[in-house]
């Protein structure tokens, strides 16, 4: 068993203005994908807009700390603290920008 937190995972600057934490790495899962992004300061990028339809992948996201806007096919969700955003069709636009500093 692994147990970690949050803020012991590597952090990667990107150049977008956020941080990546790769999740998966420290329990060795090669399975499926899951990450951790957290903004430097408020209105930073935390998603980057893409779809999955190159393979073909749902997504769920987990907002563990302050609140964040996703756009979804051209609409927009704001969510905080312990909601989750699924999205099943790979085909629709995916973004976020954190509406609070991690």
């Amino acid at each position: 068993m692994t147990v970690t937190h949050l803020d012991e995972l590597e952090q990667i600057e990107m150049p977008d203005g956020f941080v990546w934490r790769p999740i998966r790495r420290p329990f060795g899962i090669q399975a499926f994908g899951v990450n951790a992004y957290s903004p430097r300061e408020a209105g930073a990028q935390v998603v980057e807009e893409h779809t999955e339809k190159t393979l073909e992948h749902e997504e769920i996201y987990l907002v563990l700390r302050g609140r964040a806007r996703f756009t979804v096919d051209g609409h927009e969700h704001e969510v905080g603290a312990g909601e989750l955003v699924h999205i099943s069709d790979p085909s629709l636009r995916r973004s976020a920008i954190g509406l609070t500093a991690d």
